[in-house]
C-alpha cells in the first residue's frame, strides 16, 4: 500500500498551471515538523515534501491558502525521473495529493488577515480530488528544470 498522510505548513503560495484540457495543476511544498526528545531537550526537525495536486483541490489551495497555511494532505508517493539541461539523470519522490483539509483556526486566519490583504482561509475546509481522465505525467516542480 502506498499512502501518505502529512500535516504541515505551506512553504509558499501554490503555483497553478493548466493542462491543455483546462485541468488545474497545483505545485507546492509542505514543511512538516518532527519533535525528537533527547537528553531532556526537544529537537525539531523539519521535512520538506514537494507535492502536486489536480483539479478543484488545486483551486482550493490557490484560493484559500497562502504561505504558512496549515494543511493536512493525504495521497501517495510517486517516483519522478527526468534528465536536466546538463544531461544528468535526476529523480525525486513527490506526494500526489488526493485529499486536503485546511487546518488554520479562525484566530490564525484573523492574524494572517491583518498581516496581508488576502482572503482568510476557511476553518477545516475539506476538498477531495476527483477522478480526471488524464494519465499522470512528469510535471516539474517549481525551480526544477526538465
Amino acid at each position: 500500500m502506498n499512502k501518505l498522510i502529512v500535516t504541515g505548513n505551506l512553504v509558499r503560495q501554490t503555483d497553478i498551471t493548466y493542462t491543455q484540457s483546462g485541468i488545474q495543476i497545483g505545485k507546492n511544498t509542505i514543511a512538516s515538523n518532527r519533535h525528537i526528545k533527547r537528553n531532556d531537550k526537544t529537537e525539531v526537525r523539519t521535512c520538506f515534501i514537494d507535492f502536486v495536486v489536480f483539479g478543484k483541490t488545486a483551486e482550493v489551495l490557490k484560493d484559500y491558502t497562502r504561505k504558512g497555511s496549515k494543511i493536512l494532505a493525504e495521497g501517495w508517493l510517486d517516483y519522478n525521473t527526468w534528465t536536466d539541461k546538463n544531461g544528468i539523470n535526476r529523480s525525486k519522490l513527490i506526494l500526489q495529493i488526493k485529499r486536503i483539509e485546511l487546518l488554520d483556526t479562525k484566530k490564525d486566519n484573523n492574524k494572517q488577515q491583518t498581516q496581508s490583504n488576502q482572503q482568510p482561509t476557511q476553518n477545516a475546509y475539506k476538498a477531495t480530488q476527483q477522478s480526471y481522465p488524464i494519465q499522470y505525467q512528469q510535471y516539474p516542480l517549481p525551480n526544477q528544470q526538465i
